[in-house]
């Protein structure tokens, strides 16, 4: 099967239904792929310069399980999410020295400033040491608080304004890797911090939950950006668990993505409405799986 399939201008209501652009234009198919907008079948590209008599290509987004993917020898590649999507060993090393100067000269200073905020709060650093149970119960709630608290600030950040002044730079990266979970504007680091010290500031613990904490969540944020999925991952076992599939949606349809803006937990995202895209783009990759298997078999 071809990597790409071209809809030309005769076949525009077929593209249209293929990509669930609803609109009475009938340029604007051609307007999405010249901007590279996603759709639920992958992002939209030219074949031409953008001049009417180009065609329009539907680029298949690769995600892992895609009939439309081209199968990659390499056994680390069936688990990632867009396998042909590699980034080079130079851009994760600048991202991983971007990311460098985010902790070193804003979460740190942080960190040092916020220990007399965290003795005012509660934050027991004495005997006795918490009981297991209290570590569990503690470390539950809080990310149940951070994650409702950073879905409604994430969708903050995707206002026209906060995208293009702030969360802009954590979306540098369509098919995001670990070093990318932190690879964000300072003034995002520090607002998206408050949701992670909010639990800790309401519920009170002791330090060692605090540090198990914190370690915790930075492991969820660099998983949940691997751009891998993994079927033996534990986390597959927690009830609407983010996991990595699930956000690199977000990031793979970028600027304009209004969906899938949970960081732990699904379920704002279902009760608020904002995985609808993702829904419907898994129903049409669904669809295409079906229909390649259908031709294999007649």
């Amino acid at each position: 099967m071809n990597d790409n399939v071209s809809y030309f201008d005769d076949d525009f209501r077929k593209m249209q239904f293929l990509t669930k652009i609803r609109t009475d234009d009938p340029c604007r198919p051609k307007r999405a792929a010249y901007r590279g907008e996603a759709t639920p079948l992958g992002r939209l590209t030219v074949a031409k310069p953008p001049h009417w008599g180009g065609s329009a290509v539907v680029e298949p987004p690769l995600w892992e399980g895609s009939a439309v993917a081209e199968p990659n020898s390499d056994y680390m590649a069936k688990f990632k999410v867009q396998p042909k999507m590699r980034s080079s060993f130079s851009d994760m090393f600048k991202c991983y020295k971007y990311v460098m100067k985010i902790f070193i000269f804003v979460v740190g200073p942080l960190q040092i400033l916020s220990v007399p905020t965290f003795k005012l709060v509660g934050i027991r650093t004495s005997l006795p040491l918490p009981s297991m149970w209290e570590i569990l119960s503690q470390l539950v709630v809080y990310f149940l608080i951070e994650d409702y608290t950073n879905y409604w600030l994430h969708r903050l950040l995707h206002c026209e304004w906060g995208y293009e002044k702030i969360h802009y730079v954590h979306h540098k990266y369509s098919a995001p890797f670990g070093f990318a979970a932190s690879h964000s504007h300072w003034a995002e680091t520090v607002i998206l911090g408050i949701p992670t010290l909010l639990g800790p500031t309401m519920v009170p613990c002791h330090m060692i939950t605090l540090s198990i904490w914190t370690i915790l969540r930075q492991v969820e944020a660099i998983q949940t950006h691997s751009g891998y999925e993994f079927p033996w991952n534990p986390t597959n076992l927690i009830p609407f668990y983010v996991g990595a599939e699930y956000h690199d949606y977000h990031h793979f349809v970028g600027r304009q993505s209004q969906s899938n803006f949970a960081s732990v937990f699904t379920y704002c995202d279902y009760i608020y409405g904002t995985d609808r895209g993702y829904r419907r783009h898994k129903q049409a990759l669904n669809k295409v799986h079906l229909g390649v298997l259908q031709g294999k078999m007649s």
